[in-house]
């Protein structure tokens, strides 16, 4: 919007809520996509033995959310608010998705948002030195987030993608990565 990049690459949960001027953007810019890059599957991921089975369980909880001003909570609040809960209902935890690895291994956090292409470099380093659960989204609130939010769809993490996990896990792409620029940017250069 100030011209000083032509190109930028976005979660297409940010953007939705950046054009719209909402979710604590001060005012609508005029962003495009110009592609997709990949889906960006993400889950809560918590250790086999920690009694978390669902995402409501996460009330009252120390959970990692992802890199601070990552844009996480664009996608996070929604999922969270489909489970009836708010980022006021868990205790959040911020960082690089490597130290969500360590978080979790200590005990500091029982539960991390890891999110990426698939298989995620971070879930796979968990899987290898843990035995994790990839926390279920209610279906109910799946389908909900999928009809009320257009950066949402279902996504399929296949069985043996990560070390422990030999059920295929269904889950969302919670904002594909894409390619943007402003609507000013002239046809020929995109």
């Amino acid at each position: 919007s100030q011209g000083k990049l032509q190109f930028a690459m976005s979660n297409s949960s940010i953007t939705y809520f950046a054009v719209r001027g909402s979710e604590g953007w001060e005012q609508a810019h005029e962003v495009q996509s110009v592609m997709t890059l990949f889906p960006n599957v993400a889950m809560f991921v918590t250790l086999a033995n920690s009694g978390i089975e669902k995402v409501s369980d996460l009330k009252g909880k120390s959970v990692y959310l992802g890199p601070e001003g990552a844009g996480f909570e664009f996608f996070v609040r929604p999922i969270l608010a489909a489970h009836g809960l708010t980022l006021d209902d868990i205790d959040a935890r911020f960082g690089s998705q490597q130290s969500a690895v360590d978080l979790l291994g200590d005990g500091a956090v029982v539960a991390a948002m890891i999110g990426g292409g698939t298989p995620n470099p971070a879930l796979s380093q968990m899987a290898q030195a843990n035995s994790i659960r990839l926390i279920p989204y209610d279906a109910e609130a799946k389908e909900k987030l999928i009809t009320d939010y257009s950066f949402f769809e279902a996504a399929v993490i296949p069985a043996g993608t990560y070390n422990g996990i030999d059920a295929q896990y269904d889950g969302l792409n919670v904002g594909s990565a894409h390619l943007i620029t402003h609507k000013s940017v002239d046809e020929q250069t995109v």
